[in-house]
């Protein structure tokens, strides 16, 4: 039974090979074992599985390309259609990667989704997406097998998930506030293993850096990775973070690094793998101490002591020189780089974002305001940010003119407004007001309008208020915030529960 199965399991392979590459279907490396090893078992077994899962959601598989490919595999393998068919297509379906250019009959339905994600990030959060068409494709590489894993209900372990929950919170708990309201069949809800691999795909998009180097005069190194483009595409953008004097070719699978072994220096890789270059191993995502001595050993590897420029060395050696006196100036240089790197924080996409109540003080707060409309109650809510000099009066318009451009997606939530506009319309410090309304006011939002509570956001960047606004976001799911913000006689009332959230969630 064993070698029959081993028999099995390499026709397999070598079919599903030669079935993909003629379809245009791709895998990882790691998933197609998945797929491989699961329909080796299934089809050892003799018989057909209980498909009532497949059924239950009335899903129509024949529109689909990999109905076509799962029936020439089956044909190839001597398999009768009817039994298998349909479980293989959702094989194909769950863990293929998506590409947006094929233009298959989902696309419209899956390209919807997306699209209503990334206006949430952009219009309601603040978060701007410089290349609509780089984030779509890469998004939709891993959402179309992430929807279908989660139609399927196919279970799916993501390894790293508290590591990105831990890293990349605030992003993680805005995407999730974003996906649960998704009308996915049967109430089905996106599991926190999911969002955290979608989560790794923003991570990488957003404050992408778009500076072009001369790789011709660089150290080049390859990426391999077994895993999802999402995880590779990490690895690539945290490697390129620490070591900016590297030209990294984009991450490829294992079967293409032989391809490329003459044209690289070095090998990054998440496994252990034969190679005739260096090759580190490394973890998609990596601690300080991880990072500090990954480069101690990269510049081992290579041959070399630390080159890497470091600006506060240098600030430091200025110091140290107007004050003593230096006989070897470059060998002290040098030992400071060493010992730096040991405490050094190499910035992922986190870095510091203060909390809210670092960010909300009393001044910033008004209670009981009256509105006429909605452009009157941005305008209100914004008076005490231009009062503290947090914003220009042509960010105050700039708010105004995003809400008619975009419509009313700056109510986030039931009777909650987030009015805000890009750091470059005159946001000149990171701060949030809040402004209860004496009267409710439309914005236009059919399902969250009247708004009661506006909340005007100064935004520097992409990345520094997203602790704050995670936080808000968490806050606004809280029955008690919005008895504070009615009953609030003095601003301060408003702090100290913010105060008292934030205490409580450290100790969560």
């Amino acid at each position: 039974m064993e070698e029959q199965g081993l028999s099995l399991y390499n026709k397999l392979t070598s079919v599903c090979k030669t079935c993909f590459y003629k379809a245009n279907i791709h895998f990882s490396d790691n998933d197609l074992l998945k797929v491989t090893y699961i329909a080796t078992f299934i089809l050892m077994r003799g018989r057909g599985i209980k498909e009532d899962f497949l059924q239950e959601n009335n899903f129509v598989f024949e529109g689909h390309n990999e109905y076509a490919v799962a029936g020439e595999i089956l044909d190839k393998l001597g398999i009768d259609h009817n039994e298998h068919i349909e479980f293989l297509t959702s094989l194909l379906l769950a863990f293929s990667i998506g590409d947006s250019y094929l233009n298959t009959p989902d696309y419209p339905m899956l390209k919807k989704i997306i699209e209503k994600i990334m206006i949430k990030l952009e219009v309601s959060y603040g978060i701007q997406l410089n290349s609509k068409e780089e984030v779509l494709e890469q998004v939709y590489a891993h959402f179309r097998p992430a929807y279908y894993r989660i139609i399927f209900q196919y279970p799916i372990v993501n390894p790293l998930k508290d590591k990105i929950k831990k890293q990349y919170n605030a992003l993680f708990k805005l995407l999730k506030d974003i996906l649960e309201p998704l009308n996915l069949p049967n109430n089905i809800t996106v599991s926190d293993d999911e969002i955290a691999y979608l989560t790794i795909h923003f991570a990488t998009l957003i404050d992408i850096d778009v500076t072009t180097v001369n790789s011709t005069k660089m150290i080049k190194a390859a990426i391999v990775c077994p895993n999802g483009t999402g995880i590779s595409l990490l690895l690539y953008k945290e490697l390129k973070n620490i070591f900016p004097k590297v030209y990294f070719l984009k991450p490829i699978p294992i079967s293409k690094l032989d391809s490329l072994r003459d044209d690289i220096d070095i090998i990054f890789s998440t496994k252990l793998i034969k190679a005739t270059q260096p090759i580190l191993v490394v973890s998609p995502i990596m601690n300080n101490l991880e990072k500090a001595t990954l480069i101690k050993n990269f510049y081992r590897k290579i041959g070399k002591t630390v080159v890497t420029e470091n600006y506060y060395v240098e600030d430091l050696l200025k110091v140290i020189i107007k004050h003593a006196v230096v006989k070897r100036p470059s060998e002290l240089k040098e030992e400071l780089n060493n010992l730096i790197l040991n405490y050094s924080y190499v910035d992922g996409i986190e870095g510091r974002q203060p909390m809210l109540s670092e960010i909300v003080t009393k001044e910033l707060i008004q209670l009981n305001v009256e509105a006429v409309d909605w452009k009157d109650a941005i305008k209100k809510s914004a008076t005490s940010l231009v009062n503290h000099h947090k914003i220009t009066e042509g960010y105050v318009k700039a708010m105004i003119d995003s809400a008619e451009e975009s419509g009313p997606y700056i109510v986030i939530t039931k009777h909650v407004a987030l009015p805000h506009a890009r750091p470059e319309d005159g946001a000149n410090e990171l701060a949030i007001s809040i402004t209860t309304l004496k009267k409710p006011v439309e914005f236009g939002n059919s399902e969250n309008d009247p708004v009661k509570y506006v909340f005007c956001l100064s935004a520097l960047d992409n990345i520094t208020h997203l602790n704050a606004l995670s936080e808000l976001v968490g806050l606004l799911g809280d029955h008690a915030f919005y008895e504070t913000l009615e009953k609030a006689k003095e601003p301060s009332e408003i702090i100290n529960f913010i105060e008292k959230y934030e205490e409580e969630m450290s100790l969560s």
